[in-house]
């Protein structure tokens, strides 16, 4: 092994390894939505000041699925201006509606925005400073008493508590508030979460009793719960004492005035959490959406912005939803409740930006479809504050998705995982994305299933660094391929392969089943003293082994800090150094036990940190230079001024030390 310091790693860097890769993935063409021409029948204008066919979105958009109907084609232009309303394309299966073009377009000059608050009635003049708190102000509530548990409540426990279990949302100058609890409250389930889980995931058990929230009063410090600036609470339970109830309370910086500092909004929830959004199409094939922004959207944890229900040909292009305290967009089979899902297919989103939002960015399953030059960053400010940071959500979350590309992505600072892709995936092709400073993992692969046909995710040119957990996570994925990646200090693992079987026997359980689990021509930066280069995450010796037999390794360069501790895990969780994890593959039969890989010496973190700076040129840039990776430069610097997340929520990664 050759000592080198960190910032002279600049030797010429060959050009990208373009390898035939045996998994089957390729950039497909024919992914994403196709139309043959644009040309419609009739325009339908938008303007706020009269000059249109409407003043309004939803009136615009009615009339056109009126003209759909009849087989004409439609394009809704909306013009600058903040459009206050809620959006809806709701067909049934056999609606003639379904299959002729519709186009909403908004104006590539100025914003067309849709928005799901009001200002009305929320002005400054309109609240009441709290005496003894200093920017403490309240105003009347009258939004109802909301309370909602979450759909695992009753069958696994999972809870939604606190303010994620309520649906109020509050902007400030445009700025998300932070909701805290006032009002206290107790989930109480009479016989506890039962269920028995079938073979895709569904719950058997109907004599389970539902539980519900029990009021346990205010908070016993009262307003004190605001324990610092830019959070409210709201107390709306019939029975909380007459000085709090049916009341928001808000606090700012105390040395601000509050009408300096911009607009007050409150969202109007979004009623069902499962199939409603601000902008909601049902079962409308044949749709192109440019244009617009989509903001301020409330209501439920689960609630959507921008929703797409078992549609088929869409095009989402140049759309920012941006701000709202639910999740961005979703594509979803499901259509309504009781009916048979229909998976959504042939979507493209491109050039978007999906960021700030309090849930998830994308989420959904989808089939044949392509994500490109989009942005999902700083999503989940909701539920990380809500404690809901781990499996729940992520910039991007997908499951039983097939046949999809991203491409030229990025993901920074989601406040949980960056991009996930969840439950029976097969053919995901990811290239060219970046995943930096997520709270959770970077770029995630997970659960195939036991179906051969499911699997055979690939990832390349994609850098994942600085996440707060693992860099590329692989887990459960049959036939899974990283190629010519860079992950760089990610606070635990850089790469790892994971075998995590449930009761069902869902996943791959042996060599055989996975076929092959390659990571080829990665450069592997850990200069962390606790972060770890490479192995398989497994406390259970067979699982471990079995995915060890899987692995192909080849032409990986590893820069590593000696830090005196080994940085590669073997099967048990063991530490070991890097010929102690090439002997044990070799020992095991893999595939291949890491064929001209190297390892180099390098600085530690504390003094020679490896990261990306725009104007200090280093081995990352010349890196995503040669590969047409853009870095997203805007954003870095963003989290560096101001962090979504610190390390203290995180629990240690467990190993045995076998040194």
């Amino acid at each position: 092994m050759k000592n080198i310091p960190t910032l002279r790693v600049l030797s010429a860097l060959t050009a990208c390894v373009l390898c035939v890769i045996a998994s089957g993935v390729s950039a497909d063409p024919s992914r994403g939505a196709e139309f043959a021409n644009e040309t419609v029948d009739v325009t339908l204008r938008v303007a706020q000041d009269g000059s249109g066919d409407h003043r309004s979105v939803r009136q615009a958009v009615n009339r056109a699925v009126d003209l759909l109907r009849r087989g004409q084609r439609v394009k809704v232009t909306i013009g600058p201006g903040t459009y206050r309303e809620r959006v809806t394309v709701n067909l049934d299966a056999d609606d003639p509606a379904s299959e002729p073009l519709l186009m909403i377009e908004g104006s590539s000059v100025e914003p067309s925005i849709i928005s799901g608050s009001v200002k009305q009635g929320w002005e400054a003049s309109t609240w009441q400073p709290v005496a003894g708190y200093p920017g403490v102000y309240a105003h009347e509530w009258t939004g109802g008493h909301t309370m909602y548990a979450g759909p695992w409540a009753n069958n696994f426990g999972q809870v939604f508590e606190g303010t994620a279990a309520r649906n109020e949302s509050l902007w400030v100058g445009g700025r998300p508030l932070i909701a805290v609890s006032l009002d206290r409250y107790t989930w109480v389930d009479p016989d506890g979460p039962s269920g028995n889980i079938d073979g895709a995931g569904g719950v058997r058990d109907r004599n389970n009793q539902r539980g519900a929230f029990r009021y346990d009063g205010v908070d016993e410090s009262g307003l004190a719960v605001l324990d610092r600036s830019w959070t409210f609470a709201v107390s709306n339970h019939p029975e909380a004492p007459e000085a709090f109830r049916n009341k928001v309370f808000i606090r700012i910086p105390a040395d601000m005035r509050l009408e300096d500092v911009g607009p007050i909004e409150v969202a109007k929830p979004i009623g069902d959490h499962w199939f409603q959004g601000l902008i909601t199409f049902r079962r409308k094939n044949n749709l192109i959406v440019r244009d617009l922004t989509v903001t301020h959207a409330g209501g439920s944890f689960l609630a959507n912005t921008v929703g797409f229900f078992g549609t088929r040909n869409v095009l989402v292009e140049r759309v920012n939803v941006v701000g709202n305290a639910v999740s961005g967009i979703n594509f979803t089979p499901r259509t309504r409740r009781g009916e048979d899902p229909i998976r959504p297919s042939r979507i493209t989103v491109r050039d978007t930006v999906v960021r700030d939002n309090g849930m998830s960015g994308l989420g959904g399953s989808l089939r044949d479809s392509l994500i490109e030059r989009s942005d999902f960053s700083f999503n989940n400010w909701r539920g990380f504050a809500a404690g809901w940071s781990g499996w729940h959500y992520a910039g991007v979350k997908n499951g039983s998705t097939n046949r999809t590309t991203f491409r030229d992505c990025t993901f920074v600072g989601n406040q949980a995982i960056g991009l996930w892709f969840d439950v029976h995936c097969s053919e995901i092709l990811y290239e060219r994305c970046f995943a930096y400073a997520n709270y959770g993992a970077g770029i995630f692969f997970e659960l195939s299933g036991k179906n051969p046909e499911h699997g055979d995710d690939l990832a390349r040119h994609c850098v994942s660094a600085y996440n707060n957990d693992l860099g590329y996570k692989i887990s459960n994925m049959r036939r899974s391929t990283v190629v010519d990646c860079l992950a760089v200090n990610n606070r635990r693992h850089q790469m790892v392969l994971m075998n995590n079987q449930n009761e069902a026997g869902r996943e791959p359980s042996s060599a055989a089943e996975y076929e092959f689990l390659r990571m080829e021509d990665n450069l592997i930066i850990s200069q962390r003293p606790d972060g770890l280069a490479m192995g398989v995450a497994n406390p259970q010796l067979d699982r471990g082994q079995e995915l060890m037999k899987a692995y192909d390794g080849s032409r990986n360069r590893y820069l590593i800090t000696d830090v005196g501790q080994p940085q590669f895990i073997t099967a048990g969780y063991r530490r070991v150094d890097f010929s102690g994890w090439t002997n044990d593959l070799r020992d095991l039969g893999a595939v291949s036990a890491e064929t001209g890989s190297t390892v180099e010496i390098v600085s530690p973190i504390g003094s020679d940190r490896l990261d990306f700076y725009r104007d200090q040129p280093n081995l990352l840039t010349e890196w995503c230079e040669a590969r047409g990776v853009a870095i997203p430069w805007d954003l870095i610097e963003r989290f560096r001024a101001n962090p979504t997340w610190s390390d203290d929520r995180m629990e240690p990664f467990p190993t045995v030390d076998t040194r």
